[in-house]
């Protein structure tokens, strides 16, 4: 494992959506682009930049505007470090990007080279623990980021991979400190519906049972021509909150169970079962954060966030990771995980001044969040939740961009 000695980590960009702060076509770009500018500056040159998931948003822009913004966002990286690698661990947002990169090289790519593609029952394989190097040349494809770096600036070596990230970092005692990232949009129960018909065994199967669902509401409908219309309208009265966002909700449901009931001809004890159900769903869309305007998934790291933590630390790291276990789940190393560690994640656009404690397994872990680049995050609109984590050998710091973006 390598020992970094300064790292820091950003995620929930959303490159390509206009409210993100970084947005090419923004008339504040331009100042947005030199605050981010002096803060990398400042920072200095990093072992490490880590793009922490929803770097690019495939779920409602389109590919010519992730392109624009993507490449923008790379020229202000080259401006600051520089970086020895940029790890990329793509969320549920870019999920797709990290699909067609496994499928390229697991699927068709065997093929081109005369080898045989996975089984149905090893595919699920393919898609965790696995990374991908800009210098390693003997892949059957290539990652484009790369290619969009500046030419008038040396190129990192880019790194993505999915869904975790492990390294260690000496401190003053030079005894190392673990940190362990993922985006953790499964931290969620609204992204694993799949969980309530069948519970995922491990970690491969999470990813496997939940993917469909992934794949269709983060990125299908919004890559759908006149359908991907109708879902950026109701995306925007999503975030203007309020009564008018209730009874949009109210509305689709109301329709959903209209035509199940006429197109299956039910009865009317059954069209009673299918009112309950799509009632019981009903109720698990917390309609409290459409009150004020706002995004769906700004949660705190409240006792509930973190026991959810605790759970996924528990289930699919600690006892996945684990000395014995490597020819079970197919793993490079066979030896336990390195514990306890600090668990960083995003999706929520919440940062943390400061790590928050959990006892897992008589061990405290601490857990951290990476912020968001949303101006959606907070009714301020001033950069407030936006910024990264510094990691040294001191420990954690945030460093804001509170007040600097417009």
């Amino acid at each position: 494992m390598r020992k970094c000695t300064s790292v820091i980590a950003m995620s929930d960009l959303h490159l390509g959506k206009p409210e993100n702060y970084l947005h090419v076509s923004d008339p504040a770009y331009d100042k947005n682009r030199e605050a981010v500018i002096e803060m990398l500056r400042k920072l200095g040159p990093q072992d490490q930049l880590i793009l922490n998931g929803d770097l690019m948003e495939l779920s409602l822009a389109g590919w010519d505007d992730v392109y624009e913004d993507l490449k923008s966002f790379f020229g202000i990286l080259s401006e600051g470090g520089p970086y020895q690698k940029i790890i990329y661990i793509p969320g549920n947002h870019d999920h797709h990007f990290w699909r067609m990169l496994v499928e390229q090289t697991n699927i068709t790519g065997r093929m081109i080279h005369g080898g045989s593609p996975p089984s149905n029952e090893m595919y699920p394989y393919c898609f965790v623990d696995v990374r991908f190097s800009s210098h390693e040349t003997h892949e059957p494809c290539e990652a484009v980021l790369p290619h969009l770096w500046p030419d008038n600036h040396e190129v990192p070596e880019f790194v993505i991979k999915y869904p975790h990230h492990l390294f260690a970092v000496p401190n003053q005692r030079k005894v190392p400190t673990y940190y362990f990232f993922t985006h953790g949009h499964f931290l969620e129960p609204l992204f694993k519906p799949i969980n309530f018909i069948i519970e995922p065994a491990h970690l491969e199967e999470l990813e496997a049972f939940n993917n469909v669902w992934l794949e269709a509401f983060d990125y299908d409908l919004g890559h759908a021509g006149r359908m991907s219309e109708r879902i950026y309208e109701m995306e925007r009265i999503w975030q203007e909150g309020g009564y008018k966002a209730q009874q949009t909700v109210r509305q689709i449901f109301k329709e959903i169970q209209k035509v199940l009931m006429e197109a299956m001809h039910l009865r009317w004890w059954k069209s009673l079962i299918v009112k309950c159900v799509l009632g019981f769903i009903f109720k698990q869309v917390p309609l409290y954060s459409l009150n004020k305007k706002g995004d769906l998934f700004q949660m705190p790291l409240d006792d509930k966030m973190i026991g959810r933590i605790a759970h996924y630390i528990e289930k699919y790291v600690l006892n996945r990771y684990q000395k014995g276990k490597a020819r079970e789940y197919f793993l490079p190393v066979d030896a336990d995980i390195p514990k306890p560690f600090s668990f960083v994640f995003g999706h929520t656009h919440q940062p943390t001044q400061k790590p928050e404690p959990v006892e897992i397994q008589g061990l405290e872990f601490s857990i951290s969040n990476t912020g968001g680049w949303l101006r959606s995050d907070n009714q301020q609109s001033n950069g407030v939740n936006a910024g990264v984590q510094l990691i040294h050998a001191d420990g954690m710091e945030w460093i804001s961009l509170e007040g600097k973006l417009s």
